[in-house]
This record gives structure tokens, sequence and C-alpha cells, in this order.
């Protein structure tokens, strides 16, 4: 039996998985003598995407007249915490928050929401997120310096629909839970967070 190599050879494809056949054909003289072909299957192992998210926030009073409010500040970011060169860049992801009485809302969707240049989350790229809502009023008279009166406000964000350029597997942190404290005069506060009132 006789065996010969035929080198190596290459080509594009965008399918992933790609179906190769090769087929080889034995003469003797100008006559087929024999054949043989086989088939394989090429699969493209896609870069994995790697995430986290963080924060953190306050519960601030705002006077509502007739009795006093709360409303909640948060700040955060999300981050791409592949490497570069070997992990793929994210897509897009939405943010969404899930207050203390286990009401969901969507805060902000990567990339519409953002000012990104290239429309996605490369590798050790950072993106910032902010907002605020009122979960409930507490009862006129109320002291405002007793966090006891108060109370203090679990709630978190998750990041959801996450998609990675190249639609590989994902991993990290896509969940951050923040207990939110009275925020009083003197407090030392989070970067990004603060009691005053929005312009």
């Amino acid at each position: 039996m006789a065996s010969t190599s035929w080198g190596n050879h290459s080509f594009e494809s965008s399918a992933n998985p790609v179906t190769v056949q090769v087929r080889a054909t034995g003469f003797f003289g100008a006559n087929e003598a024999t054949a043989d072909s086989n088939t394989v299957e090429c699969v493209t192992p896609l870069p994995p995407g790697n995430i986290s998210v963080t924060k953190d926030c306050v519960a601030c009073i705002v006077d509502n007249g007739a009795s006093l409010g709360v409303t909640i500040r948060a700040a955060g970011s999300v981050t791409n915490t592949g490497t570069p060169g070997v992990d793929a860049p994210i897509t897009g992801f939405d943010i969404v928050e899930t207050a203390a009485d286990g009401s969901p809302f969507l805060i902000a969707t990567f990339p519409s929401d953002f000012s990104d240049p290239n429309n996605k989350l490369d590798p050790g790229e950072t993106v910032s997120y902010s907002f605020e809502y009122d979960p409930a009023d507490i009862p006129g008279g109320a002291a405002i310096a007793n966090a006891e009166d108060i109370g203090t406000f679990d709630d978190t964000v998750e990041l959801q629909n996450v998609t990675l350029q190249f639609g590989g597997a994902l991993s990290g942190i896509t969940e951050a839970t923040a207990m939110c404290f009275l925020c009083v005069p003197g407090a030392e506060l989070p970067d990004g967070l603060d009691c005053n009132p929005a312009p």
C-alpha cells in the first residue's frame, strides 16, 4: 500500500462550524482505479467574554412639604474584565435595577444610552452609570437625622441580555447589591454620589 501527502491548504469561510470534504482518486494509466473521500467538521473556538458590575448607593431625605420622602441615588460601573487580544468585546447589555420591594426596572441599555465611540466595550474598558428613584414616603415629623426612623434600602442591579461580538461564552460578575444608608451631613459618600438637590 502506498501513501503520499498533499500538503497544507487553507481557505476562508464565515461559517462556524464548516464542513470540509477531501477526495482522493487513484489512476492506473488513464483509468480510475480507486477513489476515497473523508469529511470533517472544523470548529473555530469562539473567544470568551468577561464582565463585572459594581454599585454604590445612598438614601437621601427629600422634603415633599406635607411629608418627608426618600430618594435613592445610585452609581456604579460596568467593566469588560477580559484580556485584550484574547477575550471578546462586549456589544450589548441592559442594566436592570431591582428595588427592595422587588420591582425591576430598566436603567440603561448599552450602547444606545452610553457615549462609546465604537459602540462596544473592549477588554479593559469601563463605562459608568447613575440613576435615582423614590422608593417610599416617610410620615411627616420623622426625625431626619435618625437612620432608624428612615431605615435602609437594599437593592440590586443586574446585567441582562449581555452579547459578545463573536458569540462566545460569558463569565464574570453580572449582579451587584448595595445597602443604601441614610445620607447625613458630613458623611463620606462613594464617588459620584451626593444628597444635594439635583439642579
